[in-house]
């Protein structure tokens, strides 16, 4: 008699629960598809925190590491590089061509190596990067690798007008779901 009294109640719990089990485990299973999808949609960043005394117990040597394609090296050198390290707050940048010798390493090891000893991404993105640079396999590899890090995130630097057709999807998903800015 008992039974019978709370049978409804329990059968109605053990649904919900279930239904709640199953909606965790898809958010879990699709969340960087769930953050992208609300980025998208809604301007809206999910969960981005990130731990902050993680980085401090392991500091970078550099603050940015800056990719780039040879065909823009004056203007990084001149223009980015001068503003983020002559101006207040001086900036330790680790720029390229400039920093690491060249033929040491394969392209994407260099490029790996630059982004773990550094704490923020910077891309100077214009036509002569994709032309020239995002064409190569090894720069497109390390860049994906780079960036699968949940922690790390990359600054993008839209360097004159881009058309979006010109632009990579994978690309294109990287600028909507990082900063960007439009030179």
């Amino acid at each position: 008699d008992l039974l019978q009294d709370y049978l409804p109640f329990v059968i109605v719990g053990c649904s919900i629960l279930i239904v709640l089990i199953v909606i965790s485990c898809v958010t879990i299973y699709y969340r960087d598809e769930l953050k992208l999808w609300a980025f998208a949609q809604f301007g809206v960043r999910l969960c981005d925190c990130r731990n902050k005394q993680a980085n401090a117990a392991d500091p970078e040597l550099y603050d940015a590491y800056v990719g780039h394609s040879s065909k823009d090296e004056f203007w990084v050198h001149q223009i980015l590089a001068a503003e983020l390290e002559l101006s207040e707050p001086r900036y330790k940048l680790l720029l390229h061509q400039r920093d690491f010798p060249r033929f040491v390493n394969s392209l994407a090891d260099t490029i790996m190596e630059g982004v773990e000893c550094s704490s923020q991404v910077i891309v100077v993105l214009s036509r002569s990067f994709l032309i020239y640079e995002w064409s190569k396999f090894e720069v497109r590899s390390a860049v994906h690798a780079a960036l699968k890090d949940q922690r790390r995130k990359a600054v993008f630097v839209l360097l004159g007008e881009i058309p979006k057709r010109d632009i990579d999807p994978d690309l294109r998903l990287y600028l909507k779901t990082n900063t960007t800015i439009k030179w």
